[in-house]
């Protein structure tokens, strides 16, 4: 019939984007241990108990906890008994392999953008604010920073 299909309008590959994993990081924890549990899991099958990567319980901040995929399930039981203060938790995506973006301090410049292990970030602030905190840090094998990211005060 004399038809011809045409390519689609734009024929350059879609960029390839790196794996993304979830990393939790803790900022308080108090739960009555051995009858309240926090238990965290890989994917998106939340209870699958062999995806479970951690059961927490007690009074002590967990460290840092990075998925192996891009999804992570929380599941948190408790009894009836007792009132601990429970637990408070942030969660981001980051790159597999890296730390995330810190972030640049209100006033402050920072210099470097890769967010992978090894790199270094590098952080001075305006004229008439002096940095508080690190002036470099770098991205670690766990998946952290050596050090949070700087303030600048005046």
């Amino acid at each position: 019939c004399g038809c011809e299909t045409l390519p689609p309008a734009h024929t350059h590959p879609d960029p390839v984007l790196p794996p993304q994993v979830i990393k939790l990081a803790f900022e308080e924890f108090d739960l009555e241990r051995g009858y309240d549990t926090l238990t965290v899991g890989d994917g998106g099958q939340d209870g699958d108990q062999k995806t479970v990567l951690y059961i927490l319980t007690g009074t002590s901040v967990p460290d840092l906890i990075v998925s192996t995929n891009h999804q992570m399930w929380l599941l948190f039981q408790t009894d009836s008994s007792g009132s601990s203060l429970g637990f408070k938790a942030s969660y981001e995506e980051i790159e597999q392999g890296s730390c995330g973006d810190p972030g640049i301090p209100a006033y402050g410049r920072r210099e470097g953008s890769r967010f992978r292990h090894g790199d270094t970030l590098k952080f001075d602030c305006q004229p008439a604010f002096e940095l508080v905190g690190q002036k470099a840090i770098t991205c670690q094998k766990n998946n952290q920073w050596s050090a949070k990211k700087p303030g600048c005060v005046c």
